[in-house]
């Protein structure tokens, strides 16, 4: 089981030099697990879209991460179900309160409510998207797993805010593979307005 002080990894995305890769990608999935639990109500299980991180065999382990944020004592919880109980892909976030994956408060459905079943291909594809804001970013990650698909929803404004900002890096992505696969989602999004 991991136990996690996030004030540990503030400004690890700033160090420059292959040997500090492992510490940035590890506290990006960290991060991500944060940023589901604060984008979403606490107390509640989140059955989020993060894939889990191990690779037992070479090959990506197929689940999908649970995550809880308690008020008392406050701490994010995650697991992977996916994982036998040896493996320890588990663990408790501390001190996450003011830092960069911080989505809270907790985004809010107000008027109508859009939604949008991505694959977690295209799901991957938004999480790997540098240029939203934090209300975007709200969006994205109070996403949940639904059977082999992901739910992206939130109020008509927010969803709205959200195919902007996916327009905006789409526009100006100079590989035209990663443009067409941002334009794919782009349509999928696009489709849930209506």
């Amino acid at each position: 089981m991991y136990v996690t002080d996030m004030t540990h990894f503030a400004g690890v995305e700033e160090l420059v030099g292959a040997k500090f890769n492992g510490a940035r990608r590890f506290a990006a999935y960290l991060g991500a697990v944060v940023a589901v639990a604060t984008a979403n109500p606490p107390g509640e299980i989140i059955q989020s879209a993060l894939a889990c991180r191990r690779r037992p065999g070479r090959r990506p382990c197929p689940g999908r991460l649970l995550v809880r944020r308690s008020e008392a004592p406050r701490q994010v919880s995650w697991a992977c179900p996916a994982c036998d109980q040896a493996s320890d892909e588990e663990g408790v976030i501390s001190n996450w309160e003011q830092s960069i994956w911080d989505l809270s408060p907790p985004l809010s459905i107000e008027g109508d409510e859009k939604a949008a079943l991505l694959g977690p291909d295209q799901y991957k594809r938004l999480l790997g998207l540098a240029l939203l804001d934090t209300d975007a970013q709200g969006v994205v990650y109070a996403a949940r797993l639904i059977g082999h698909g992901v739910l992206v929803r939130a109020g008509e404004d927010d969803f709205e805010h959200l195919i902007e900002s996916l327009a905006a890096e789409a526009n100006h992505e100079a590989d035209h593979r990663r443009r067409r696969s941002l334009d794919d989602v782009l349509v999928v999004l696009e489709g849930a307005l209506g």
